[in-house]
């Protein structure tokens, strides 16, 4: 992932003030924009006072929808912002400038989540964010390229030198995907990061694994990919899924909230944390909390990185830090990358 950049010259006197933004992975933006446009389709055949917001995918054609993250007038801001990944929304701007100040409300949500979400704190303790889901990375296995080696059961098994070569995560020289760099970091630190660094095959784009790494001729054995991917990937008895023990690594889906009173604030919430809208995330493999399991994943989990961990950390200085491990350890093994790999830094 690339530190967020502004993408249009709009000041927040020309900006339009939205009711709601939201994001979602990829493999889920096409069916979650449909529900919220029908969402609110409906809600504005009824209401006098229309509800103004949408997936931010709509920036493509209308720059209110963008670089909210990087608005100073706190009144501009929509009241409801559902966010994906660690990047644009935990920077130590836009938190000091906003959450610190108390823009956004601490949170609540309606009943329990489902018993894949026990043992998470779903709510920040400085009530800033509150985790609703997300996009769910596990593993995909090839066990003809083993080698004698044993299919991985826990994460941590990716640290094993005995898996030197073996692996492969979606990202690539030129845009890194966090996600799985920073879970490593988390739990097993400097070093751990740095043996699973050494233990990887080649950089691969998570579409690039799909396309290209299932084939016969290439020698990677284990992907570490969203479960949605692993889903997709051709149903042959030699490729196996594993959900690790510990759980599934959220990519997550977070929300912020203020005005709670208010009755398009409250149809929002009410609709992503709905059961409709649940089902549309469920249906493309991804994590919701009132979503019921899978079958076949009844009993599983989820992992998260933890709130306490993030509020102790400035979430570019943590990237920074991950990229002085990874990157030199990628270019040792492939110099071939050296050309494009300053686009892939957190330096700005």
């Amino acid at each position: 992932m690339r530190r967020y950049r502004r993408r249009y010259e709009l000041s927040d006197d020309e900006r339009r003030k939205l009711d709601f933004v939201f994001s979602v992975f990829g493999p889920g933006m096409k069916e979650a924009t449909r529900a919220a446009e029908a969402f609110k389709a409906n809600y504005n055949r009824t209401h006098v006072r229309p509800i103004t917001g949408g997936h931010g995918s709509i920036a493509r054609q209308d720059p209110n929808f963008a670089d909210i993250s990087l608005v100073q007038d706190a009144a501009k801001l929509p009241d409801v912002i559902s966010a994906m990944g660690f990047g644009e929304y935990m920077g130590s701007w836009f938190q000091q400038r906003h959450l610190a100040a108390g823009v956004y409300d601490d949170l609540r949500f309606p009943r329990p989540a489902s018993a894949m979400f026990d043992g998470i704190e779903l709510h920040d303790p400085r009530g800033w964010y509150h985790l609703y889901g997300g996009s769910p990375f596990t593993m995909l296995v090839d066990k003809r390229k083993l080698d004698g080696v044993p299919v991985p059961r826990h994460w941590e098994d990716l640290l094993d030198e005995r898996y030197r070569g073996k692996l492969v995560v979606g990202f690539n020289i030129d845009d890194i995907n966090e996600f799985p760099l920073l879970y490593l970091y988390r739990f097993w630190g400097a070093d751990g990061l740095a043996r699973f660094t050494d233990n990887l095959a080649d950089l691969v784009t998570t579409l690039g694994m799909m396309r290209v790494s299932l084939r016969e001729r290439n020698t990677h054995a284990i992907f570490v990919l969203p479960h949605f991917f692993a889903c997709a990937a051709p149903k042959e008895e030699h490729l196996v899924e594993v959900w690790p023990e510990e759980g599934a690594w959220l990519a997550p889906y977070y929300l912020m909230a203020r005005n709670l009173e208010d009755e398009r604030v409250q149809a929002i919430l009410g609709f992503l944390l709905g059961d409709d809208y649940a089902q549309v995330l469920r249906g493309r493999k991804m994590a919701h909390l009132y979503a019921e399991p899978e079958d076949g994943l009844e009993g599983k989990r989820y992992c998260w990185i933890g709130w306490d961990w993030l509020a102790q950390r400035d979430i570019i200085e943590t990237m920074r830090e991950i990229d002085s491990i990874v990157v030199p350890r990628v270019l040792d093994a492939h110099p071939e990358y050296a050309k494009g790999i300053g686009r892939a830094l957190w330096n700005g």
